[in-house]
C-alpha cells in the first residue's frame, strides 16, 4: 500500500530530536517505521530531517495526517491531498488540536471515549529494550541527584501542576505562564533526565481527564525505570493502571509519603520496578496493538 504521512507546523526529527522540546517527532517517526515494517511504501509529505519530502500532487492509497497547528501552506497542501488520495485519516494525539471532521475517513485517538481508540499512547514503546538490569538501574538511581522529576508545562492543568510539580524536591523542566518561566529542554535531554530519576508523576489536562485521554508519559516512566505515580483523576477506565494500585495518589502529601516508604523499603521498591517492566508486553513493543486497530479492515 502506498502511504503518505503529513505533520503540519513542525519539522519531524528522525536523527537528532534535541530541538524537539515537546516530543512531537517520536510518534511520527515510530509510526513511519511501523508501517514500513509491514511492507508499505511510506513517504513523508512534510518537513523532516532525513527523507525527501514527496509532493502532495501524488496519489496515495492512504494518508495519515498527524495533529498540529496548520499554517496556510499546510492547509493548501492538505487540500491537494484531499482531492487526490483515496483515504485520509487523522492521528489525533493532542485533544486540544481537534480535526476538521469532514475531511477525514477516521480519527484515531488515545481515548476509549473519543472516535476510534487505537492505543496510540503505546507507540512510544515500539522496539524498546531495557539496556540495564534492575540492579544496574537501581545503582544508577542511587548515584543520581534526581529523586523526583517532571517534564512538562502548566497548560490546562494548573491545579495539579502546583499540587504535584511546583515542590522543592521536584526537578522540573517545563513552562508556567502563571510563574513566568520556561526552562523546557529537548526531547533527548528530557529522556536523559527521566533516566536519572527514581520517581515521577503522571498528570493530565482537566479536559483530558474528562474524556479519559491517555498520554505516553506513564510508559515513558516505565521505560526509564521511574516509579510511575499516577494522579487519581487520570485513566478512570483503568486501561493503564488499576485504581487501587499503590502508585495511585490523590495529592502531593500522599505522593511524598509513598516516596519515603519506597526509599525506606528497597525490597518493595525493587518489586514495583519489576512489576512495571512486565507491563511493557511483547505485543505492545512490536506495535501489533496499534497496527491491528488501524488496519483491521485491510487485507
Amino acid at each position: 500500500m502506498k502511504i503518505g504521512i503529513f505533520k503540519p507546523g513542525k519539522t519531524v526529527y528522525f536523527k537528532d530530536n534535541s530541538a524537539d522540546y515537546a516530543g512531537w517527532s517520536f510518534e511520527v517517526v515510530k509510526f513511519f517505521y511501523l508501517l514500513k515494517r509491514h511492507g508499505h511504501d511510506v513517504s513523508m509529505l512534510s518537513d523532516n530531517d532525513t527523507y525527501p519530502v514527496v509532493s502532495t500532487d501524488n496519489v496515495f492509497d492512504r494518508v495519515f495526517v498527524f495533529c498540529g497547528v496548520f499554517t496556510d501552506k499546510d492547509k493548501a497542501e492538505l487540500d491537494k491531498i484531499y482531492n487526490l488520495s483515496i483515504r485520509i485519516d487523522y492521528i489525533f494525539t493532542d485533544y486540544k488540536l481537534k480535526p476538521h471532521l469532514n475531511m477525514y475517513t477516521d480519527w484515531y485517538t488515545q481515548s476509549p471515549n473519543v472516535y476510534t481508540y487505537c492505543q496510540f499512547e503505546q507507540l512510544v514503546t515500539l522496539d524498546f529494550k531495557f539496556k540495564d538490569t534492575i540492579e544496574e538501574s537501581i545503582a544508577k538511581k542511587d548515584d543520581s541527584k534526581y529523586r523526583y522529576y517532571f517534564g512538562g508545562g502548566e497548560r490546562g492543568r494548573t491545579n495539579d501542576f502546583f499540587e504535584y510539580v511546583w515542590r522543592p524536591d521536584c526537578t522540573l523542566s517545563g513552562k508556567s505562564t502563571t510563574l513566568g518561566f520556561d526552562n523546557r529542554v529537548g526531547y533527548k535531554e528530557h529522556q536523559s533526565n527521566m533516566k536519572k530519576a527514581k520517581y515521577g508523576i503522571v498528570i493530565a489536562d482537566v479536559e483530558y481527564n474528562t474524556v479519559n485521554w491517555l498520554t505516553p508519559r506513564y510508559y515513558e516512566n516505565i521505560m526509564n525505570d521511574v516509579i510511575s505515580f499516577v494522579d487519581c483523576k487520570y485513566d478512570n477506565a483503568e486501561l493503564m493502571i488499576q485504581k487501587d494500585d499503590f502508585r495511585r495518589v490523590s495529592n502531593y502529601l500522599e505522593l511524598a509519603e509513598k516516596m519515603n516508604t519506597l526509599d525506606e523499603n528497597p525490597v518493595l521498591y525493587r518489586h514495583i520496578l519489576e512489576k512495571q517492566r512486565t507491563e511493557l508486553t511483547p505485543k505492545m513493543i512490536v506495535g501489533d496493538n496499534i497496527y491491528n486497530h488501524i488496519f483491521k479492515h485491510d487485507s
